[in-house]
């Protein structure tokens, strides 16, 4: 039986990611036009690609990110919103290759979504936007927005729910000093109907009252012709919005049309309590970031107090000032961080207090060297950790499992021995890839390379998307056993997966090698034996 155990594969997240913008619709984008059928027949390839893991994983994904850029693009007329949205993405993308690389789960795709949303993301999605819009002076942009601060998240009260999505429309008409009728169909009469205008309206109620999520090329096609319609009506309800308050009204759309489809996934998979404890924490941290970021501000403000010659100048020089002292601001954060965190961490090793919560000193400590945002989150991490115990047994059998695999007369009665406890603790369907690992050494130093390959290729497809910084030599055992059992194609797939996540190969150093090196390496591994330990 395959095991769920992992994260979700990149392919799933890539299709996600186009789902949650509402991009994918295709009849909704050949009416928009602006995603032609070619555009769409290549993003499914990619898509497919990745789906299957053909070719380069890197080279993929990054075609995957080119095609969203593009139409974000064309969506966001602001290229400094766009690119704070694409380098969003990217972070998030990045803390998904990180934790396949360093983490791991034991837990099957669902749970271990929801323990990364509620551990690691939602971090990274307070973080990323608000960085990337302070370091892109986004600010100076004017960018029109409703009032609530919190506009992109929905609001829960005793009458229900209001999506993003919701609250975005509300404002459009509030912007346009219109009602939901006369904004879609400001002609409207009792005795005649006009096409799209009649559908627009109806169309709008629906999403207005969250009965359906639009595709954003409908939504695009419906606030378009709304604008045209109110343009040209030559009754009271003639309205006309200028070109910055309509790519306002699109990249508010946008935004909230994103949030509206994630939240509503994450409150379909794990519940409204869930949904509404993620949301709290996304306010209160805001709230944190907010006072860090004020130290940024207030080092810019100093800078400015130079004399510049006319407020163009100091416009540019505020947001030069903003583009290099951001990043400088968090990564210095970080060093400091990293080693404040490892120093307090080997003294609570030291004093047998690892693992248990922070003392109010330690949290003073905590908050003075991380600030308020890292602070406060990595000590709320302990509370919110204790939520997902460990599988009762897992980390004593595994610690057995790398005991045994180094074992130097590794023999099949062993191996036996351990699955069988693995049955009886009921942790088979956890740790079950380990057997294989197993079989696949044992096999290898008797040189059966065949045999060694069939266990190592099952062990490895079980645990790419879960087994952390322990399964590099796994991934390394299986890249040799392809080469010596002349399976090219995969010896190239698996190399191209190590490399995305940042894992390294060995006689392979390049990130991007050449087809001569990757012939040397192939050779290499064909040839050599390697100690299994």
């Amino acid at each position: 039986m395959k095991s769920d155990i992992g994260f979700p594969p990149l392919g799933k997240l890539a299709k996600f990611l186009f789902e949650s913008t509402g991009l994918l619709a295709e009849k909704a984008a050949k009416e928009d036009g602006r995603f032609s059928d070619a555009e769409r027949k290549r993003l499914q390839k990619v898509l497919d690609r990745l789906v299957a893991e053909e070719g380069n994983f890197s080279e993929n994904f990054n075609n995957v990110l080119t095609i969203f850029s593009e139409q974000i693009q064309q969506i966001i007329p602001s290229t400094k919103i766009a690119d704070a949205i694409l380098y969003s993405v990217e972070d998030v993308y990045d803390q998904y290759r990180h934790l396949l690389k360093e983490e791991g789960t034991y837990f099957n795709q669902k749970e271990s979504v929801k323990w990364a949303l509620d551990t690691r993301f939602i971090n990274r999605l307070i973080l990323s936007p608000q960085k990337n819009y302070l370091r892109l002076n986004i600010q100076d942009e004017d960018w029109l927005t409703p009032d609530d601060a919190f506009w992109f998240l929905p609001t829960f009260t005793e009458d229900g729910v209001t999506w993003p999505l919701q609250k975005a429309l509300e404002w459009t008409y509030l912007l346009a000093d219109t009602s939901l009728t006369h904004f879609h169909y400001p002609d409207k009469t009792i005795t005649e109907e006009v096409y799209p205008l009649n559908l627009n309206e109806t169309n709008a109620r629906n999403w207005r009252k969250g009965r359906h999520l639009p595709s954003w090329h409908g939504l695009n096609a419906n606030l378009t012709q709304s604008f045209d319609a109110m343009e040209q009506c030559t009754s009271a309800h003639h309205r006309t919005l200028s070109a910055h308050q309509k790519s306002s009204v699109m990249t508010v759309a946008c935004i909230a049309r994103f949030s509206t489809y994630v939240c509503q996934e994450i409150e379909r998979e794990y519940g409204q309590t869930f949904l509404k404890q993620l949301l709290q924490r996304y306010m209160s941290y805001t709230g944190y970031l907010a006072q860090d970021h004020a130290e940024v501000l207030a080092y810019v403000d100093s800078a400015m107090k130079k004399d510049c010659q006319n407020r163009l100048d100091r416009k540019h020089l505020r947001g030069a000032l903003l583009s290099e002292v951001v990043p400088a601001y968090w990564k210095h954060k970080a060093d400091v961080g990293i080693a404040f965190g490892n120093a307090l961490e080997a003294r609570r090793h030291q004093e047998s207090r690892h693992g248990q919560p922070y003392t109010p000193e330690e949290q003073k400590e905590i908050i003075h060297n991380f600030g308020r945002f890292y602070g406060l989150s990595l000590i709320d991490s302990y509370s919110i950790q204790a939520q997902y115990p460990p599988l009762e047994l897992f980390f004593d059998e595994l610690i057995e499992a790398e005991k045994l695999r180094k074992t130097r007369d590794l023999e099949e009665s062993a191996i036996n021995a351990f699955e069988q406890r693995l049955q009886q603790k009921s942790l088979n369907y956890a740790l079950g890839w380990y057997v294989s690992w197993l079989y696949s050494v044992m096999y290898y130093r008797q040189e059966s390379f065949e045999k060694a390959h069939r266990h190592c290729k099952k062990a490895y497809q079980q645990v790419k998307y879960s087994g952390g910084n322990r399964h590099y030599p796994l991934v390394n055992l299986y890249i040799e056993l392809c080469a010596k059992t002349k399976q090219k194609k995969a010896f190239r797939k698996a190399i191209a997966w190590a490399h995305y996540i940042g894992m390294r190969v060995r006689w392979v150093g390049n990130e991007n090698p050449t087809e001569e090196e990757l012939d040397v390496a192939y050779t290499f591994f064909q040839n050599g034996i390697y100690p299994q330990t």
